[in-house]
């Protein structure tokens, strides 16, 4: 799936007679999906590694994504049926999205069958009881954390398939090699806040012919061109990885949401990095000099320095009169931003 900045859906779909562009293999999907939910069975405990054993958070996500992984040759978007099911887990994927929408209403193109299209129900209680509800509520604060999550679980995926990525904030992962565009993400609040649907676009058979000529074709990035590149040829990139790439992103998705609802009950002080500081290690934007293009038009220059636990980005802001490391640290939210981009680069 290509973001771009119109919404000219004119262009004819790639023929699904091409080998590169066949309808996905949904039964290879959910094989994928349990076959690793079932690796999970037992972890930890050798003993109990058979098909009794109980599954962690993230087995259990892993079944209920192949469950109710729920495939359309062809829709306007995905992320209606997702939100109007409500369901934890679901996931609603298309051969061909022919409307589909990006962050601040930008249209997105999805060429037939070159790459995933698909929304995906995650759940912010932890039960159905009024104490789970009552822990997603308290941590509205941090809904902002779950589309860096849902970055980094598609660059830890690709990373899987031997593609170097990052996550620019807030919402696109690109190569780390070209700083193409592979992958574009929209989060919207689901129903009566009990969930967040996730929509992942994500480029995987090289379709850079049907993207019209100008800037869009020159970020535009596949997994396909990414897994040449790093080398060992067509050899290299196997018939099924669209099906394979579908897997590694749930599996990321769930390993990385069942994270974040973990870190919502983690005592103070527990071992390891914070997510914050996961979110912040696969940041393409952390450390560097940005511009933010602003809704009334104006750009602020300064260096971005962390992220906030809103998921928000902290930036440095020089103040007049000011030189070296002085300025104020700012907190802008996506809604705050209409373009973030590294600093002097205009489309």
């Amino acid at each position: 799936m290509t973001h771009l900045s119109s919404a000219d859906h004119s262009r004819p779909p790639v023929s699904l007679e091409d080998h590169h562009s066949h309808p996905l293999d949904v039964a290879a999907v959910r094989r994928g999906l349990r076959a690793l939910a079932d690796a999970r069975r037992g972890a930890g405990d050798r003993a109990g590694a058979d098909a009794g054993a109980p599954l962690d958070a993230v087995g259990a996500a892993l079944l209920a994504l192949a469950d109710g992984f729920d495939h359309h040759a062809e829709l306007p978007s995905t992320q209606p049926l997702a939100a109007a099911s409500g369901r934890a887990w679901q996931v609603v994927s298309t051969d061909h999205q022919t409307a589909g929408r990006g962050r601040m209403g930008r249209g997105w193109e999805n060429p037939a069958a070159s790459g995933i299209a698909m929304s995906v129900v995650l759940p912010l209680e932890e039960g159905t009881d009024a104490v789970g509800a009552a822990l997603a509520a308290s941590r509205t604060p941090q809904w902002g954390q779950v589309p860096l999550c849902v970055g980094a679980a598609v660059h830890d995926a690709l990373a899987a398939l031997g593609v170097a990525t990052g996550v620019k904030w807030p919402n696109d992962v690109l190569s780390r090699t070209t700083g193409r565009k592979l992958a574009g993400i929209l989060c919207q609040v689901g129903d009566r806040g009990h969930s967040i649907v996730a929509g992942i676009g994500l480029n995987v058979w090289d379709a850079s012919a049907l993207v019209a000529a100008g800037s869009a074709r020159e970020r535009y990035g596949s997994v396909q061109a990414e897994v040449l590149a790093a080398g060992g040829g067509e050899a290299a990139v196997p018939p099924d990885l669209r099906e394979r790439t579908a897997v590694e992103v749930l599996h990321a998705l769930a390993v990385w949401h069942c994270a974040w609802r973990a870190e919502g009950v983690a005592p103070a002080g527990s071992p390891g990095p914070s997510l914050v500081e996961r979110l912040e290690a696969v940041s393409l934007t952390v450390g560097q000099e940005v511009d933010l293009h602003l809704p009334d038009g104006a750009v602020q220059r300064g260096e971005a320095v962390g992220l906030a636990e809103s998921g928000a980005v902290l930036v440095r802001v020089a103040l007049a009169g000011q030189g070296g490391g002085a300025g104020e640290v700012r907190e802008y939210r996506a809604a705050d931003v209409v373009h973030l981009r590294p600093a002097g680069r205009y489309p």
